[in-house]
């Protein structure tokens, strides 16, 4: 969810947060953050009212995904502090089998709302990818609709 609001701008909000990272060192940070454990895999914190769903190390849609993840620098003078979001084109793929596989109306309006992002910041989106993965994962149709061909 705190991609698509970050590609959204904040028009999708969320009240969760999921990191792909080291779990020792992503509990490690978040216990110094004053996060409490809440459950196997997530940490709470209260005075933010954030959850932080930890959900592996490294994304199920293999070294490409990884390899096209956009990379935000929070911190000029930290070259280590560095944000690094799933592609919108990734982000796009899972709206669109939400809405497929689980009839959800609403990620087919976000997949929809992402390819907006994307034209109105004239950022491209890897036609190509989207297609390949479209094909991976079933959602042909969906991609289709979407980019209009």
């Amino acid at each position: 969810g705190e991609a698509l609001e970050l590609y959204t701008h904040g028009h999708y909000t969320t009240g969760d947060i999921d990191i792909k990272s080291s779990r020792t060192e992503t509990l490690s940070i978040l216990k110094n953050m004053g996060f409490s454990s809440a459950g196997r895999s997530n940490m709470y914190s209260e005075r933010l009212d954030i959850l932080v769903d930890w959900q592996g190390e490294s994304l199920e849609e293999g070294k490409e995904a990884e390899k096209r993840t956009l990379t935000i620098q929070l911190d000029e003078d930290d070259p280590d502090m560095q944000l690094r979001l799933v592609s919108m084109e990734d982000l796009i793929i899972d709206r669109l089998c939400a809405a497929k596989f689980w009839q959800d109306s609403d990620s087919r309006m976000w997949a929809e709302n992402l390819k907006e992002v994307a034209d109105s910041t004239q950022s491209v989106l890897d036609i190509e990818y989207l297609r390949k993965r479209a094909k991976v994962e079933d959602v042909e149709d969906e991609v289709s609709s979407l980019i209009g061909a």
